[in-house]
């Protein structure tokens, strides 16, 4: 349960001490595990603050048989800290596979299409390796490492970087088009970053799916309501 995962996280991320709390690692490990769940070779993973700028059909995301992804540049142009990805080589013993390529295209943040596969494989994986601290299974496994080692995890480097090392990341994924990214890069990711987005421009744009407005960029919900009615049916 959340509660006990609060019990198990260090201090600094507790809600009682002003952290994001349990809620937020869980909803990371929901992406992953909702893969036991899922009929389909791959799913899309949306939050509330993803917005859908174009018709777009299975034939636009799954190239041959593989799902694209947002393919950002590690060493220049990616969402993902450093730390992030240094902790999902160690806790995956990984070896360098993706860190010690800073040129490779990645994994992007959500809007992410999933692999069934990859993520059913993580899970098992992180299951084999749970005896190794933290007397449970692979989530308690991870808060365990958070907590104790300060490997600072998170869902997309951690099924990135098993991706890589069993070989799937290229029968399961195809890097994103030019034409077409999963999200744009004018994106509102960032505190204001809101104030220079255009609805007009991002629904007229057809070289990507979606647009994302999060609320940490300090947005209205209603000013987007507003900005968006003209263009949604």
């Amino acid at each position: 349960s959340v509660d006990h995962l609060e019990g198990l996280l260090p201090v600094s991320e507790r809600a009682s001490a002003g952290g994001r709390g349990a809620s937020y690692r869980a909803q990371m490990l929901l992406k992953l595990a909702v893969a036991r769940r899922v009929t389909t070779a791959f799913y899309l993973v949306l939050d509330a603050d993803v917005l859908c700028t174009r018709k777009t059909g299975l034939r636009d995301i799954i190239v041959g048989g593989r799902g694209i992804y947002q393919a950002e540049e590690l060493g220049t142009n990616t969402r993902h800290r450093r730390e992030w990805w240094d902790a999902a080589d160690a806790l995956l013993d990984a070896k360098g596979c993706v860190t010690s390529q800073p040129q490779q295209r990645v994994i992007g943040v959500t809007p992410a299409l999933l692999s069934t596969e990859v993520s059913l494989s993580l899970i098992r994986r992180l299951n084999g390796t749970a005896g190794s601290g933290g007397g449970g299974g692979w989530d308690v496994s991870l808060f365990h490492e958070l907590r104790e080692r300060g490997r600072d995890w998170t869902e997309y480097t951690l099924y990135w970087t098993h991706a890589c090392v069993s070989g799937l990341a290229k029968t399961r994924h195809v890097p994103s088009p030019r034409k077409l990214k999963l999200y744009d890069g004018d994106s509102g990711f960032e505190w204001n970053s809101w104030r220079e987005w255009s609805a007009t421009r991002a629904f007229a744009d057809e070289s990507f799916v979606f647009s994302v407005l999060q609320s940490i960029s300090g947005v209205d919900p209603a000013w987007v309501s507003q900005q968006i009615a003209p263009f949604v049916d």
